[in-house]
């Protein structure tokens, strides 16, 4: 066991991480010298086995008998690239390089998010501490507060948002909306990233043309065909862009809100890693790398077309739309800025409607990446998520 001041964590020492608590955190309360620590820190990686670009690590820090808990988060690119090189493009140069300047420039994003939320009022995010770019050589990190304790372990991607916690999702939509609109420069600053648009886009083609493969009755060829169509890097930016006809400025959009995203509360319930229709508790939206400004109803038509059922979508769309322009409505003080906004029924709809083709884009990906949730039940013909896909895939052609 090494000594506790030669404790690091990837590149990050004791000595580093104790000096930024005490600059940053005002819940660090022990001085920047880290020989207050008595015990090596533990880190846990809870993110292990999820796919995603960081390394998420739970980290408890002992001062005495009390424990300081935080999260952070290690950009890691091997990852996504397979450090056995199962990735094809793991060993080409080119492409390892390219590869981990997107992942640079998303990091780099979600710092700037994180940076520039922290005065915004009402979002349920994590705290965020301290963080530092990929830039000069450095590796890039978030320190934010550990919510793994209070956090579900998982949410079940079948079973879709409630009522309630859809409306919960576009309160918070309403929120960042809103003071995002006081953003200086928010289209400069927040502009979309190419690369990982155009990364996105390919990876939504692939996985459209895997459903297409099945050959499902109501994905013929032609619907096939129209739905690739909108997977073009083009194409698919300018789904996700804001536009002028609808009368609503660019706002700070999260593009990425599907149900591993989202984080709800424990509650009472014995099993504490399933959502209940009493269990409606929003924790925090996490992972900001993707976010820019874009399209008011990108993430609206996110949490009503890819994170609802199919029935709930069809039962409550109108409801969710009208409580969504009602909450912008009750919202605009929190900018002065949006005071001027008047949004209308129709606008909305219309934008809606747009949004909803990258909605089926991201069912897609969500379906061909989370298979062993698309199991079919008992006297059922198809998986849940399969079924989600379908009714959007026939609500938008039939309409």
């Amino acid at each position: 066991m090494c000594p506790i001041h030669e404790w690091k964590l990837e590149t990050i020492s004791l000595p580093f991480l104790v000096k930024t608590l005490s600059d940053n955190d005002p819940s660090w309360t022990y001085g920047d010298d880290y020989s207050v620590v008595t015990e090596l820190p533990k880190a846990t990686w809870i993110s292990e086995g999820k796919g995603y670009a960081s390394k998420i690590y739970s980290v408890q820090i002992s001062v005495g008998p009390k424990t300081h808990s935080i999260v952070i988060k290690i950009l890691s690119t091997s990852i996504q690239l397979g450090q056995d090189g199962s990735n094809s493009d793991y060993n080409n140069q080119d492409k390892k390089v390219e590869h981990s300047n997107m992942l640079a420039l998303a990091h780099n994003r979600e710092l700037d998010f994180y940076t520039i939320s922290s005065a915004f009022v009402h979002m349920k995010i994590p705290k965020f501490i301290s963080g530092q770019k990929v830039e000069c050589g450095n590796q890039g990190f978030l320190l934010m507060e550990d919510l793994s304790t209070r956090a579900k372990s998982d949410f079940n991607v079948a079973r879709g948002l409630t009522l309630e916690q859809a409306k919960s999702l576009i309160e918070q939509m309403c929120v960042l909306q809103i003071q995002s609109l006081g953003i200086a420069d928010l289209e400069k600053n927040f502009c979309q990233i190419n690369v990982l648009i155009g990364a996105v886009a390919e990876y939504s083609r692939s996985c459209v043309e895997i459903i297409a493969s099945k050959k499902y009755e109501w994905f013929d060829a032609g619907r096939a065909k129209e739905v690739l169509s909108w997977t073009s890097a083009d194409q698919f930016s300018w789904i996700i862009s804001a536009k002028k006809e609808f009368e609503m400025p660019p706002v700070l959009v999260h593009q990425d809100l599907w149900p591993g995203n989202i984080l709800w509360e424990i509650g009472n319930s014995e099993n504490q890693t399933e959502s209940t229709e009493s269990d409606d508790r929003m924790l925090a939206i996490v992972d900001w790398q993707n976010c820019h400004a874009g399209s008011f109803t990108s993430d609206l038509a996110a949490i009503i077309g890819v994170n609802s059922s199919g029935c709930l979508r069809q039962e409550h769309e109108n409801e969710l739309l009208d409580f969504y322009i009602q909450r912008m409505s009750d919202l605009s003080q929190l900018c002065s800025q949006a005071k001027n906004i008047r949004l209308n029924k129709s606008n909305v709809n219309a934008s809606y409607k747009i949004s909803l083709k990258c909605a089926v884009l991201q069912m897609a990906m969500t379906l061909v990446t989370n298979p062993t949730h698309d199991e079919i039940p008992a006297n059922e013909s198809e998986g849940p998520l399969t079924q989600r896909f379908r009714q959007l895939i026939e609500d938008i052609f039939i309409a």
